[in-house]
């Protein structure tokens, strides 16, 4: 009998350690020409930290609805290290992303005219990551206003992959096997010798393996001076994030895709999950709505595939193109850049 308890609780914990989801360059970070539908909303307070937690979000005062655009940087002179840029509500966010990171290098405001340029970049995401990890970063840069100097910054990060468990969002959207990464950020403006200004930014963001972005982001934000603190707080949640989705009402799931590398040269690599086998068929068309390139009949199993096209891309030119991968009844579009 009690072999039997230790071989079934064996199991019960190789289970949940199957389920919890790891971060990966290729499923998890920033794509450019894959936009990040969000609704912003009231905060809430993050809740506990642990395994097998379940956050109830149901009830989100919710606001407006906005999405993040995520673009490929060719040439930027303040930003020459940056391959990719998040706007939000027309500011800029520049990023060196590889297969191992995710670097902010750089902010720039809607108008143009503050500047935050990092020389130690700030680590926003490291690859793989999981539940149960963390990685701590120096960062160091300038601000500038107008083109003139302003402050040193000078600061440090600290990510923690502190939580797993299910997270439930409004209209009875609930995901399962969920990790909750935390983000500290801790920076000071030094304006002179006696001046300077310090700012904790404290983000919280959930993933789960099917959905690139995050489902949910809460941000605490405490700006201190002298003996006066201020603290700001922004939050939203994903409106489109339908993969891995099920639905409470329905049990219905759904597949979602993701495509790197973004550029691609000699091949393109699709991950997508699907929740059964089926057959799929994929399809890719340039800018111009011309059928490029056709695949029919593929099969897919049960759980993560991969599928690999380097002989389709062959006879393609370098230009923008938009991948069709329809699977049973679910048709999703993806945009992808090809490169010589």
């Amino acid at each position: 009998m009690k072999k039997i308890l230790l071989f079934t609780l064996g199991t019960v914990l190789m289970q949940a350690i199957i389920a919890q989801p790891t971060l990966t360059s290729e499923t998890h970070a920033l794509l450019p020409g894959a936009d990040n539908p969000m609704t912003l909303c009231k905060y809430v307070v993050p809740g506990m930290a642990g395994p097998n937690v379940v956050w109830d979000f149901s009830k989100l005062e919710t606001t407006e609805k906005f999405s993040g655009h995520v673009k490929m940087v060719l040439a930027d002179k303040n930003f020459s290290e940056a391959n990719i840029e998040l706007e939000e509500f027309g500011t800029s966010f520049f990023f060196e992303s590889d297969e191992h990171t995710v670097n902010q290098v750089g902010y720039r405001s809607k108008d143009h005219k503050t500047v935050v340029r990092y020389e130690m970049p700030f680590v926003k995401m490291v690859f793989p990551f999981s539940y149960g990890e963390s990685h701590l970063c120096r960062f160091s840069g300038e601000y500038t206003y107008n083109g003139q100097f302003l402050a040193d910054v000078t600061g440090t990060g600290e990510i923690d992959a502190d939580a797993w468990g299910t997270i439930i969002l409004p209209n009875n959207s609930v995901y399962e096997n969920t990790v909750r990464v935390k983000s500290v950020k801790t920076y000071t403006l030094n304006y002179s010798a006696t001046s300077k200004q310090t700012v904790e930014v404290t983000t919280y963001r959930w993933y789960n393996s099917f959905h690139r972005y995050p489902l949910l982001v809460l941000t605490e934000y405490t700006t201190t001076q002298g003996n006066t603190s201020v603290t700001n707080y922004q939050s939203a949640y994903n409106n489109d994030a339908v993969s891995g989705l099920i639905d409470a009402a329905q049990g219905i799931d759904h597949s979602d895709i993701s495509l790197y590398p973004n550029p691609a040269k000699d091949k393109l690599t699709i991950t997508c999950f699907s929740p059964s086998d089926r057959q799929t068929d994929i399809k890719i068309f340039d800018m111009s709505g011309k059928l490029v390139q056709n695949i029919s009949a593929l099969n897919i199993s049960a759980g993560e595939n991969q599928i690999t096209l380097s002989n389709e891309l062959s006879g393609l030119k370098p230009g923008s193109y938009i991948l069709h991968f329809t699977s049973g009844n679910h048709t999703i579009t993806r945009d992808f850049v090809l490169v010589k």
